[in-house]
């Protein structure tokens, strides 16, 4: 399949590309560059090299789904990225980029993070704790998937970052609610 510039424009949805070969692969990396494409969602594996592909493109916000979290530490650094979603992939990486971004993201939402819904290690939250108050991210949603234990750790961290503003909760237990509130009382905080 030849990928087109035009075409690409109105693109926003590009599905388990993993079954591509890698002579399209280089075709549809080069048609992202010259089009003028603002919104992408990728689902399922891609080359490492497709992200940093991107970089070098017109993207603002990149919704991607079923990834490693490793090979998309490229474009966290994308100046004209605004707005970057994760569903079932490892945010740990991206925030940790996140941290040596030179301006804030706009906005980061996570959705269902692997491995998120078991208690950590008292090492992984001393990772979670030191990426999570760092990393500069203006608004942040944290959605589904986390366990009780976690939610407090993610909350004490989230009170630390002197970038966020504004924090979207959803899936907090009743009952811990009100301590999350009194937590993160300097930020417009929203429960769904």
């Amino acid at each position: 399949m030849l990928w087109s510039a035009n075409w690409l424009n109105s693109l926003y949805c590009l599905k388990y590309a993993c079954t591509l070969q890698d002579s399209q692969y280089t075709q549809l990396e080069k048609a992202i560059q010259n089009s003028t494409l603002w919104w992408l969602h990728v689902i399922g594996g891609v080359p490492p090299e497709f992200y940093e592909a991107l970089q070098v493109t017109s993207i603002r916000s990149l919704k991607v789904s079923i990834a490693n979290g490793l090979e998309l530490v490229p474009v966290v650094n994308m100046t004209q990225l605004s707005k970057l979603w994760l569903q079932y992939t490892d945010p740990l990486p991206v925030l940790d980029g996140l941290c040596q971004r030179e301006d804030a993201l706009e906005n980061l939402d996570i959705y269902n993070p692997p491995n998120w819904d078991r208690d950590w290690t008292e090492e992984e939250c001393s990772v979670v704790t030191t990426v999570l108050s760092k990393a500069k991210i203006r608004v942040i949603g944290i959605r589904f998937g986390v366990s009780r234990s976690n939610w407090r750790t993610l909350s004490d961290a989230l009170a630390y970052n002197d970038h966020v503003r504004k924090v979207t909760l959803e899936g907090v237990p009743y009952d811990l609610k009100e301590d999350i509130r009194r937590n993160l009382d300097t930020v417009e905080l929203k429960f769904y």
